[in-house]
């Protein structure tokens, strides 16, 4: 073999060895020569090379944790390059030839469709020079907004006039005061009679359209954002850490549900149900929501075989929590709660219900310590990544940590979800369920937290108590979540990701929840300035909204083919919720109403 030949092998696997060492030879490809069309979330670069010799254009997304740049494409000497790059997220990039960096480390938000010159003034300067006037892509959020405020205040003007409103809510406040002077404190009154007390003969039986209207704002929600958000990056999922309007959908549809068992055990008490009654109630509710969400699974698989069904989901997330919580709070669920005046009944609440609080508390221990202290072969201890590229590649397969480990483990990869929402920025190939087997105790703990709301709705009537403690309860749990994070994205202890459904996470949802639940008290059941409707409706049938939108979801009536812009996808996934909520309406003008 020729020297020469020997030289060339040298070359060749030099230049396969830095390709490896990047991590993207199967990204990698040579510039496009022409004009590249609009995309959605993307910009265009527009590369002129006077180089004799190859550039390497290498670039990150910065919403990619712990990520370098990557070998994106390579520039032939003396050409012109157009090049896509991500406009959701700043991205940092460079340019190298053989002689080392010729345009060093930037990091840039590009706007979308925007049209730009990369500049290189010398060796290690660059500049972006936009050539064109791209519109702003979030008219149409500007728009409807628009129109919805001014819906709003056409409706105020014509019904209703700010100060009636105001005196309004301030006498609600006032009123309580006066019950209270006139028959004496709620807390000081000593139920003697059957099950209804003496407070509850005054304060007659409420319906709360509040919390049916938080529901349907939650699964009118999820509908939007699974129907596409309008191809806006907030209106999707977070690739791996931070909280998007998405990430909020299912901790609040938990929330919900443990709110609402605090009015459904009060009222299987009072008919004084047997336990063995009311376990044969949990479990099948249990059973029913799982096997609906193993139906959801394998809707528009019609060849899938049993070997590759997903067996986590949405639905079976939402069936476990329910049936630990449920069987939790039977033992400690009452008909009546005494309200004698003693020194610890402004915490009633907590110390009436203590097993609930030792049973939650237990399990957010139990997560952390699973989490943090189970080894998983080839990664280390207490990992909370996404594998794939982060981490410079070191821990490829550690997608998860303990949390992935354990559900590739019981279930296998084939029966878990192959298409999370970070994989494509991270390159990971190990699959990762976000409704594995370990969130589901953090899913409980955030349940525990709504059935605390129901508690306080319960033990406290006047509403001046009830938003008091909601407030307090979002303070303090929301000053958690950010001492745990840093009040950053990445950083803290415990940084917040839905994913993992980490401590962090599921304190900042529930935080938002108490707020979002103490508006929609105030607006609805104690100033009446909003009747909660159309979510209301959407809130008394979720589960045939979320049932039939998933079936739905990418058919006809609510999906078909259009083109590629935010306007467009906008107005059709507008038209997706709107759907569902005329779906909505027309059941409850029919009074039908379905739960599980």
């Amino acid at each position: 073999m020729s020297v020469r030949t020997l030289s060339l092998l040298c070359i060749i696997c030099c230049q396969c060895i830095f390709a490896l060492e990047d991590e993207s030879l199967e990204k990698v490809s040579i510039c496009r020569n022409e004009t590249l069309k609009p995309k959605v979330n993307t910009a265009n670069i527009i590369i002129e090379s006077e180089s004799t010799t190859e550039l390497s254009f290498f670039s990150q997304s910065a919403e990619c944790w712990k990520c370098k740049l990557r070998l994106t494409a390579r520039i032939n000497p003396g050409a012109t390059c157009y090049l896509r790059v991500d406009s959701r997220w700043p991205v940092h990039f460079k340019i190298k030839d053989e002689e080392g960096d010729l345009c060093q480390e930037t990091t840039f938000h590009f706007k979308e469709n925007g049209i730009y010159n990369l500049l290189i003034y010398n060796r290690t300067q660059c500049s972006q020079e936009l050539t064109n006037d791209p519109s702003d892509v979030f008219i149409p959020i500007y728009i409807s907004m628009a129109v919805v405020f001014v819906i709003i205040l056409l409706r105020y003007a014509f019904y209703f006039k700010s100060s009636v409103t105001f005196r309004r809510i301030i006498s609600r406040f006032s009123q309580e005061k006066l019950i209270e002077a006139d028959l004496g404190s709620p807390d000081s009154i000593n139920p003697t009679d059957d099950n209804e007390s003496l407070r509850s003969r005054i304060l007659v039986r409420e319906r709360l359209k509040s919390l049916d209207a938080f529901r349907g704002i939650s699964i009118v929600n999820m509908i939007f954002v699974n129907c596409g958000g309008g191809k806006y990056w907030f209106f999707k999922h977070s690739p791996w850490n931070g909280i998007n309007t998405a990430d909020l959908v299912f901790p609040w549809f938990v929330f919900i549900m443990g709110t609402s068992m605090a009015y459904s055990f009060r009222s299987m008490m009072r008919k004084e149900l047997k336990k063995q009654t009311i376990i044969a109630k949990i479990v099948w509710r249990t059973v029913v929501l799982f096997f609906f969400g193993i139906i959801i699974n394998t809707i528009n698989k019609p060849n899938i075989e049993l070997k590759d069904i997903r067996i986590p989901g949405v639905l079976q997330r939402i069936a476990v929590t329910y049936f630990i919580v449920s069987v939790t709070h039977m033992f400690s669920a009452r008909p009546a709660d005494s309200h004698q005046f003693v020194w610890w009944s402004p915490i009633q609440d907590l110390v009436n219900y203590w097993l609930d609080w030792v049973v939650a508390l237990s399990l957010l221990i139990i997560y952390l310590c699973v989490t943090f202290c189970l080894p998983v072969p080839g990664c280390p201890t207490g990992y909370l990544g996404p594998g794939g590229i982060s981490d410079d590649g070191k821990y490829k397969n550690c997608t998860g940590g303990a949390a992935g480990y354990i559900d590739r483990t019981v279930f296998g990869s084939s029966h878990m979800y192959q298409r999370g929402t970070f994989m494509e920025m991270y390159h990971t190939h190990e699959p990762f369920d976000p409704e594995g087997l370990l969130g589901t105790l953090t899913t409980c703990v955030i349940c525990f937290l709504g059935l605390q709301a129901g508690k306080i709705f319960l033990m406290f009537r006047m509403h001046s108590e009830r938003v008091k403690r909601f407030f307090i309860w979002g303070v303090v749990i929301g000053a958690i979540a950010l001492a745990l994070t840093e009040a950053s994205r990445d950083g803290g202890v415990i940084p917040i990701n839905k994913n993992l459904w980490s401590v962090s996470y599921i304190f900042a949802a529930a935080s938002l929840a108490f707020f979002m639940l103490a508006l929609c008290y105030l607006a609805i059941d104690v100033g009446n300035i909003w009747t909660g409707i159309p979510f209301t409706w959407a809130g008394m049938n979720a589960i045939v909204l979320y049932m039939g939108h998933e079936v739905f979801v990418c058919k006809f009536p609510v999906y078909w083919k259009i083109e590629s812009n935010h306007l467009s996808h906008y107005l059709m996934n507008l038209w997706g919720a709107a759907f569902w909520f005329i779906i909505a309406a027309f059941m409850h003008y029919k009074e039908l109403y379905f739960s599980v």
